[in-house]
């Protein structure tokens, strides 16, 4: 994958990447665990500009839902509003987090620290992946 491309996505997952592209830009590198965190906490959801939001919706499901919007004059997305489980939401935010640290290697050690911190598991390779260090006593 790479940064802000969405060639290689299906299209069922486009919002979702085009939202995730939004929701960690590389200039806030050192915000990116507070901005997973408002998606995946508590408070389920985030939104900014240019016309995007992402929020946990109620769901009879056993897994989180959360639906994922953009505003289809801002970012020419279609379709305007799709629904998506947790674990799509998780493998989305690690692949753009490993695609941004490809991309941008100043701000990879954030990407890692985030990936790793909310061990998050992605669906598209990277070069750069590799499974987090373990101490060995």
């Amino acid at each position: 994958m790479i940064w802000g491309r969405l060639d290689e996505i299906s299209d069922e997952y486009h919002n979702l990447y085009q939202v995730m592209f939004w929701a960690f830009p590389p200039q806030e590198a050192p915000c990116f665990s507070s901005f997973l965190y408002s998606i995946l906490g508590p408070e389920g959801g985030i939104g900014g500009d240019p016309g995007w939001l992402i929020e946990e919706v109620d769901s009879e499901l056993t897994e989180r839902t959360y639906a994922v919007w953009t505003d289809l004059d801002e970012l020419c997305s279609d379709p305007e509003e799709v629904n998506y489980t947790e674990k799509e939401v998780r493998a989305a935010a690690c692949d753009v987090l490993r695609a941004l640290a490809d991309a941008f290697p100043e701000q990879a050690t954030h990407a890692w620290s985030v990936i790793e911190r909310f061990q998050l598991t992605g669906s598209v390779p990277s070069r750069f992946w590799r499974p987090p260090a373990r101490l060995v006593h």
